[in-house]
């Protein structure tokens, strides 16, 4: 893992940041791919990034954290990309992942924190 990723979410909280991707894409609240992600939240319309910790080029993904640190959004990484596309329902892997504002996401924030 590039230690430049962080924070970084352990494998239980992983799990739960799956299920939380799964609900969102079933309401229509996920936006997929780093460039929508991003674009989520420049315009202050996302809840939590989720980020794939070997998303390629790294490079790419890191300007993420930024803006999310810019706008007051908060950010996970998670180990995988594959992962992400999975729970987001997509045929492919997705470096990162925008829930919306309209999903809950206090429980989780909590436990991000925590990181």
């Amino acid at each position: 893992m590039d230690p430049r990723a962080t924070p970084l979410a352990t494998k239980n909280l992983e799990g739960q940041i799956y299920n939380l991707i799964e609900t969102a894409q079933k309401q229509s609240s996920l936006k997929v791919g780093i460039n929508e992600a991003t674009k989520q939240a420049m315009r202050g319309q996302a809840a939590l990034i989720i980020i794939a910790a070997n998303a390629s080029p790294l490079e790419v993904a890191l300007a993420l954290p930024l803006v999310c640190e810019d706008k007051g959004i908060p950010y996970v990484f998670v180990s995988e990309q594959e992962g992400i596309g999975r729970a987001a329902q997509v045929s492919r892997s997705a470096g990162a992942v925008a829930i919306l504002n309209s999903i809950d996401v206090s429980a989780m924030l909590h436990q991000i924190e925590m990181l």
